[in-house]
């Protein structure tokens, strides 16, 4: 699990990244300006929770939280803004602009659950829920999770038979055949889960490798970055809460 952690004051951005250890293995990222979250989110950075001070230069939090809003790929990802008590007037404005949590100044203890918390909705998000899952196909819980281990894998694969760096840079050099066959198989998984957000990812790069894309395409560019997205997510949540997920 990946946190981005945007705050200017480096003695409240590294508390909070220590009270956030319990939550993931890796260290989160740290910048120190709205525009650098940004920056690295576009550049890649697979986050699956993004915190930020509400004010910071360059690009202070709610203009990140509207940058991220407004952009597809990253519309669905976690925002929490941490804030002092006497900032309601910019509470109410981030409610409007879909943030999902907050955590107080100075940094206390609960940050850690109110951080899980968030991920734990967002998670509940990525599908139609376990409990309606196993209903619907008439499933207990191991085989639940093994085909979302499956999807996992198959999500994996698909990135394997199409080495997406390079199908960007040249759709001509591989076989687009081999690319939407495991591309379907994902797409699959994806709806027997009821995985919407992943299947409209993938259903989204399907029909522009069916146009045949010229090499450097940006719209191909931008479908793989959101597909990668919500493969991660979706692994994620597998990881987070395949161990003590009870239905």
């Amino acid at each position: 699990m990946n946190i981005l952690l945007a705050d200017d004051d480096n003695v409240s951005r590294m508390a909070l990244a220590e009270a956030l250890g319990g939550l993931c293995r890796n260290a989160p990222l740290l910048v120190n300006d709205g525009q650098r979250a940004l920056e690295s989110l576009q550049k890649g950075y697979l986050a699956d929770l993004v915190i930020t001070d509400v004010r910071m230069p360059n690009l202070d939090g709610l203009g990140l939280l509207k940058a991220l809003r407004a952009d597809s790929r990253f519309a669905p990802l976690p925002v929490m803004l941490i804030t002092a008590f006497s900032e309601r007037d910019l509470v109410a404005q981030a409610l409007q602009l879909g943030v999902q949590g907050f955590i107080l100044k100075p940094v206390t203890p609960d940050a850690l659950l109110r951080a899980r918390n968030v991920v734990g909705r967002f998670h509940a998000s990525l599908t139609e829920g376990m409990t309606a899952t196993m209903h619907r196909l008439s499933i207990l819980p191991d085989r639940y999770w093994t085909y979302v281990e499956t999807l996992a894998a198959q999500g994996h694969t698909l990135q394997e038979t199409a080495p997406l760096k390079t199908l960007l840079a040249d759709t001509a050099g591989h076989s687009i055949a081999d690319v939407r066959s495991a591309l379907n198989a994902c797409l699959g998984a994806s709806k027997v889960l009821g995985a919407r957000p992943l299947e409209k990812a993938l259903l989204q790069l399907d029909a522009l490798l069916v146009s045949a894309p010229q090499p450097g395409d940006p719209r191909l560019a931008f479908a793989v970055h959101t597909t990668r997205l919500h493969l991660h997510w979706l692994e994620v949540y597998l990881q987070f809460n395949r161990a003590t997920a009870t239905p």
